[in-house]
């Protein structure tokens, strides 16, 4: 585990290794530690030298094109640059509300940008050419077409 000082036994570390997990908490938050510690940087280099990412919860989130950040004081959710890598944007375990954030995001982009919603206990592989392969449960895609939001489900290989 990397903490938020990112010393220099911590990015010596982050700069050799093969396989980085980034794991859940508050999307702004970790994202914004990324940039300010340099962390984000270093991430990009190793994944572009081979390194295997991984994401869980804010961690998947901040794979995606956009990471959503719901705010009070508005009903459109805020979108935040994140790394990119995975050309859609992820929402995470948001089953229970049917996918309403990510619904909204999606038509807020007007087509710019398809949507990915990780069910509990599911997830995701996105490969190199940039198809998506769900595990384990099926994962609710979202597109933006003729003016609305549309809902279908990507479903795992049996065995997945």
């Amino acid at each position: 585990m990397i903490d938020s000082s990112f010393g220099p036994d911590d990015r010596a570390f982050l700069e050799r290794t093969q396989l980085i997990v980034l794991a859940g908490g508050d999307v702004r938050r970790g994202w914004k530690t990324f940039e300010k510690t340099g962390m984000k940087h270093v991430i990009l280099d190793r994944y572009a030298e081979g390194a295997v990412l991984v994401g869980i919860s804010a961690g998947a989130v901040q794979l995606g094109r956009y990471g959503i950040v719901e705010t009070p004081q508005s009903p459109a959710p805020e979108l935040l640059d994140v790394f990119k890598l995975v050309p859609v944007v992820i929402d995470t375990h948001d089953d229970p509300a049917e996918w309403a954030r990510l619904s909204r995001a999606i038509h807020s982009l007007k087509g710019a940008a398809t949507g990915l919603g990780i069910p509990v206990g599911g997830g995701v592989i996105a490969h190199p050419d940039m198809t998506i392969e769900p595990l384990r449960r099926p994962v609710h895609e979202f597109r933006f077409e003729d003016e609305r939001v549309t809902h279908s489900l990507l479903y795992a290989e049996e065995g997945n």
